[in-house]
Order: C-alpha cells, then sequence, then structure tokens
C-alpha cells in the first residue's frame, strides 16, 4: 500500500476510510494490536511456527531451515517477525487556552 509510506497517506486513512475525526498513533496502536492477535491466533489454532529473526539472521536460510520440515503440499510454513527501518508519523496533543483544552 504505497498510500500508507507517508504521513498524509496515514491521516487519509484513517480520517476517510476509517472514518476518525483526527489521525492519531492511538488508532495506528489499535488497528496494529489488532492485527498483531489475528496473526498470532491463526499461527495457535494451524500450529504455524512463529520465529523472531536476530538481527543480521538471513530470512532465506531460516525458510529453507523450516521448509525441509514441512510435510504438507501446501499451507503456511512459519510466520517471521522482523524488525524493519521506517519512517512513521507520530501525533502530539497540543494544549491551549488555560490548559482545559487540547488538539491531537
Amino acid at each position: 500500500m504505497p498510500q500508507l509510506t507517508s504521513a498524509g497517506g496515514v491521516a487519509a486513512y484513517f480520517r476517510n476510510y476509517k472514518d476518525h475525526r483526527f489521525a492519531s498513533t492511538k488508532q495506528a496502536v489499535e488497528t496494529s494490536e489488532a492485527f498483531r492477535r489475528k496473526v498470532f491466533d491463526f499461527a495457535k489454532l494451524r500450529d504455524v511456527p512463529v520465529h523472531r529473526f536476530a538481527k543480521g539472521e538471513r530470512k532465506d536460510d531460516v525458510m529453507h531451515g523450516f521448509l525441509k520440515d514441512f510435510r504438507s503440499e501446501q499451507g503456511a510454513v512459519f510466520i517471521g517477525i522482523s524488525q524493519e527501518k521506517a519512517t512513521v508519523p507520530r501525533t502530539i496533543r497540543k494544549r491551549f487556552g488555560d490548559g482545559q483544552g487540547s488538539i491531537p
């Protein structure tokens, strides 16, 4: 989704597609956590191994290790988790007036 690689694209997604009044990291965290839970539920339900990659670990090498023990004709071999470098948008809350109000 190329649109989600920019702050403006992410803001438009939350405002236009998800119908939020403001784009906020709060909604992004909720969306990410829901996705993460679904992935782990899928893995547990289907007994799919989950592998967290170490820094410098080659993904192809890990995949070949899991593939040699995979006996089905089709299905998920494993789920890999890695930390990728990414620029992400961030929101802050600004106070105005006598401190009673704020805007995201």
